[in-house]
């Protein structure tokens, strides 16, 4: 996820090393399940067996009384790289520097709790099955919602059950930010939530009923991931009912490629690259794709103004920074680039990513001969430190946004016998941004299609033929749809 402009980045919002973290599994602690005298010790089992956030809840204790034990709680979550959040009470989560606060109907306004917390916490609200309501606390700076209860609740059984397509509906409203669902969740209702796939899953009793906290939380933490390889599946559906406009400044040897694959993917492109254009267009457009391949004096003051444009208007921007690890100077356009505008997403070979790292790399030109042992390590580090979504193109594609890594290992060794394959997968990753503020499943969703899609090219006929290959892939990736891609798909996801 990522902290827009209009949002106030490293503001009054949660900071983006927090953001990025909300995903997957939620854990919340009881009073029944997990007493003080063993919350610490059942949480630290829990943030082992995959947890990635943890709420502590108890209404029973006064503040006095859980200052000690959140302190421990916050600790052993910040050791395991987990957020740690307070349910109701914004100042217990200022006094014991807690990530955040988790606020419901009866417990004072989003606003307030952001007020008393302060800058750069996690804000989260519960929402029920209102979503005049997620947006009224959008609107005042949550940084996530929460609907439910989904399903009859051990915890709270006097709850009503909220119908699953509200998370849909949320969607279809504005909501961007991560929506986390709540209520009697285990793995079989986690699983019975798709198609409508929360992007946290936030369970109690399935995690403390019984004494094996670890291998519960594995499990249940095994379903979260299945829901986020689902979310990709849905993502090629999401992106052609929106029908993105892509502006796309990109190098003169694959320009017709990339519109072509923008219009069989079911995106909009639009090839501007006029300096005194391209400022205002990425305004008006959803995304915006800069390749940097053969740069022109024109393209270079058109990137600037486009990164610019599409950085005030809060519309991603993917950058391909062809030939920077054998063209010093590319390294410093870069640097100019994002200084003058914002990177959401960056892709590249393993050896430009490892040049922006100020790394040294294996390049024959513009292309990488890296074989990637540390590739994984590299692109969470550049993403950290640049705060966006890094793709690394190869044998196996890296995606990660430096907290969560996908990786993907659908495609075929003939990309590499045509011109403009990894630009067109660049175009591609734009049209998927276009279409989802979930920039990390915007770009696997992506890359998965262009994978796929050269795989089942290669089998058509004359299919391990340059030529013919390259025909082929534009015809199949207009015929792709999510049963292809589920039935294809090879993807693997790590934290």
């Amino acid at each position: 996820w990522k902290v827009r402009a209009d949002g106030g980045r490293n503001g009054w919002k949660a900071t983006s090393d927090r953001m990025r973290k909300l995903r997957g599994l939620y854990v919340l602690t009881d009073e029944i399940g997990t007493p003080d005298g063993v919350v610490v010790e059942r949480v630290r089992d829990a943030l082992h067996g995959g947890a990635r956030v943890v709420q502590y809840r108890n209404k029973g204790n006064q503040h006095d009384e859980s200052v000690d034990v959140c302190r421990q709680l916050a600790q052993i979550c910040k050791e395991n790289g987990a957020i740690f959040l307070v349910n109701d009470r914004p100042e217990l989560a200022r006094d014991v520097d807690a990530d955040g606060v988790h606020v419901g109907q009866d417990d004072g306004t989003v606003q307030h709790a952001r007020n008393v917390v302060g800058p750069g916490k996690v804000v989260g609200a519960s929402c029920y099955g209102d979503v005049d309501r997620a947006l009224k606390a959008v609107e005042q700076g949550a940084d996530y919602v929460a609907f439910g209860s989904f399903f009859p609740s051990p915890t709270k059984p006097k709850s009503d059950v909220v119908p699953i397509h509200v998370i849909e509906e949320a969607r279809q409203r504005g909501i961007k930010v991560p929506i986390c669902a709540i209520g009697g969740l285990d793995r079989n209702s986690m699983a019975r939530m798709t198609p409508h796939v929360p992007d946290m899953y936030a369970c109690v009793s399935a995690v403390w009923k019984a004494q094996d906290v670890v291998e519960n939380t594995e499990r249940l933490n095994m379903q979260a991931q299945e829901g986020l390889q689902e979310k990709i599946f849905q993502q090629l559906l999401r992106m052609k009912t929106k029908t993105p406009l892509v502006q796309a400044i990109t190098n003169y040897v694959t320009i017709n490629d990339c519109a072509n694959i923008l219009l069989a993917i079911g995106a909009s492109p639009a090839m501007c690259e006029s300096s005194d254009e391209a400022y205002g267009f990425s305004a008006i457009s959803n995304a915006v794709y800069c390749n940097i391949g053969s740069l022109t004096k024109e393209q270079e003051h058109a990137i600037l103004q486009a990164s610019r444009g599409a950085k005030e208007a809060s519309v991603p921007m993917v950058l391909d920074p062809v030939g920077c690890a054998a063209i010093p100077r590319r390294i410093q356009y870069v640097d100019k680039v994002r200084s003058f505008g914002r990177v959401d997403v960056v892709k590249g070979n393993l050896g430009e990513i490892k040049a922006l790292m100020g790394k040294a790399s294996l390049v024959r030109g513009v292309d990488s001969l890296e074989e990637g042992t540390d590739g994984v390590e590299c692109c969470k580090a550049l993403a950290q430190e640049w705060d966006c979504v890094v793709v690394a193109t190869g044998k196996r594609d890296i995606i990660t946004d430096g907290e969560t890594v996908i990786l993907i290992d659908n495609g075929v060794e003939l990309f590499t016998k045509i011109t403009g394959a990894g630009c067109m997968a660049g175009a591609l990753i734009a049209a998927f941004c276009g279409a989802n503020a979930d920039l990390l499943v915007a770009a696997a969703a992506a890359h998965l299609c262009m994978g796929v899609a050269g795989e089942m090219a290669f089998g058509q006929s004359k299919g391990n033929l340059p030529g013919s290959f390259r025909g082929h892939l534009m015809d199949q990736i207009y015929l792709l749809d999510e049963n292809i891609l589920r039935q294809h798909g090879k993807m693997e996801i790590l934290r």
